[in-house]
């Protein structure tokens, strides 16, 4: 059964942007095991990450393109996805 985030466990840590400039940001983190998947697709990685609430179960996504480049191909691969 999922916990409620401990506030008290979040930590400022590095960010990189795009631009090569470094922060610092807030992270999530937690002693608890994290039960990620991670799927190798052909222009990128996609990161699942599970989450409950109760009994409601759903799931955040991360699209990971290989190169900046590739996030035009990803984009034309599932353009329905990304308009909704």
């Amino acid at each position: 059964m999922a916990k409620k985030f401990d506030a008290s466990r979040t930590e400022h840590k590095h960010f990189h942007l795009l631009n090569g400039q470094t922060i610092q940001v807030p992270f999530m983190t937690s002693q608890e095991p994290a039960t990620p998947s991670l799927r190798r697709l052909r222009w990128h990685k996609i990161l699942k990450i599970p989450y409950q609430n109760g009994s409601r179960q759903f799931a955040m996504y991360f699209f990971l393109p290989d190169t900046f480049h590739d996030l035009k191909n990803l984009k034309k691969s599932s353009p329905g996805f990304f308009n909704q």
